[in-house]
């Protein structure tokens, strides 16, 4: 039986280590790629690590900034995210291109491509980035395609909307969970958050993984969705959390709107293709994820 060699690039955050724990279990040898062990925007770094040759390699190396955190200078923002979420890409691509074609690369693309809308977003979806992170993320979405459609290099990409678990720690979740477990030991603590009715198609970072493997096994390589196809407000997260823990939330939540840094936009994603072709669709419902996400 031959044993399948993946790389991981982006191994240490939240997708790279349930992907890591998840091919483990099924047998892959694993090459993992993190930002201090590998330089991916050196291309021949890249060609070399090639030449072994790997049946997938997994792109989930990411430059995002949280949306409620103070943002760095615009020219920071824009080189770190045009070297890591797209040059960083485009060095694979073109090794696999030159070194092993029959590799088959998977690239993590964000719903953050959309503007809000009150439907649900496919891949056909109308565009329009707006923002550094945005805009890097749809130019290695479309180079991806140009590679497919150009030299027949086995490039899928997944546009994925928000997904959680324990894993991911700056980000809105975690504060919500982190202050409200503080709030039990300390009733004087307020949690600030910036738009409680903003709505959100949140997933489970384990569902999205398996998402992104479903696709990979494909014969051929495309483009999906990978959303719940619902969406939920913040508010709807922070009730369950503190119902979750026996807490009064209307005694310690506070609108703070200096902690939107950009306008929230509804963007809720349409999964219907990759449930076609891939026949994935989530386990985990948002109740059972929040309350997940709580308890551990």
């Amino acid at each position: 039986m031959t044993v399948a060699l993946t790389i991981i690039v982006g191994a240490h955050g939240q997708d790279g280590r349930i992907l890591t724990e998840t091919l483990k279990k099924r047998g892959h040898k694993l090459i993992l790629v993190g930002r201090e062990e590998f330089n991916i925007l050196n291309a021949s770094d890249v060609e070399s690590l090639i030449l072994h040759k790997p049946d997938f390699i997994y792109y989930l190396a990411a430059y995002h900034h949280p949306r409620d955190l103070v943002l760095p200078d615009q020219n920071t923002l824009v080189k770190n995210s045009n070297e890591i979420n797209f040059i960083g890409f485009l060095n694979f691509l073109n090794a696999i291109n030159k070194k092993s074609p029959r590799t088959r690369i998977f690239y993590a693309s964000s719903c953050h491509i959309y503007d809000g809308s009150s439907k649900k977003l496919n891949e056909l979806s109308a565009v329009n980035p707006k923002t550094p992170y945005a805009l890097s993320k749809y130019k290695a979405q479309k180079i991806a395609k140009y590679y497919r459609e150009h030299f027949g290099t086995l490039a899928s990409v997944g546009i994925l909307f928000n997904h959680e678990s324990n894993y991911r720690k700056a980000f809105l979740s975690h504060k919500i969970i982190s202050t409200a477990k503080l709030i039990r030991k300390d009733p004087s603590i307020i949690l600030e958050v910036g738009e409680p009715n903003a709505i959100v198609d949140w997933g489970s970072a384990f569902d999205y993984v398996e998402a992104m493997i479903a696709i990979m096994d494909q014969e051929l390589p495309d483009t999906y969705v990978i959303a719940t196809g619902k969406g939920h407000s913040v508010k709807d997260f922070i009730e369950i959390v503190f119902n979750h823990l026996q807490i009064d939330y209307s005694k310690h939540v506070r609108v703070n709107p200096r902690l939107l840094v950009t306008p929230h936009q509804i963007r809720i994603g349409d999964p219907t293709k990759i449930h076609n072709i891939c026949g994935w669709k989530p386990k985990i419902g948002f109740q059972q994820l929040v309350e997940s996400l709580v308890n551990e």
